[in-house]
């Protein structure tokens, strides 16, 4: 019974149109996650003159734009868990950017 549930949802006009809305609002708060996670990284790399190019910002938006499109009630748990592993690794390092 359950399964025609989400199999009705998916039918009704408009499910499309919210999946998308919902994943063009997660992009406002994952693109700056992904730029902060790989200036991060690099800055943290820099010690060692070593330097990521710019295909760990577009993995990680891959990444985060999967999550939105197949899992849209876990992405903000899993974004608020990254907020708060960096700011506390902010409060724990001192790190600036």
């Amino acid at each position: 019974m359950k399964n025609m549930k989400y199999q009705n949802r998916a039918r009704e006009p408009g499910f499309i149109e919210e999946r998308l809305m919902g994943l063009l609002a997660s992009m406002l708060f994952s693109v700056p996650t992904a730029a902060i996670l790989w200036l991060y990284i690099n800055a943290s790399l820099l010690s060692w003159d070593l330097f990521l190019g710019s295909s760990l910002f577009w993995g990680c938006m891959v990444f985060f734009m999967a999550v939105a499109l197949f899992f849209p009630a876990m992405f903000p748990s899993m974004l608020g868990a990254i907020w708060r592993a960096i700011i506390y690794m902010q409060s724990w390092r001192r790190w600036w950017i």
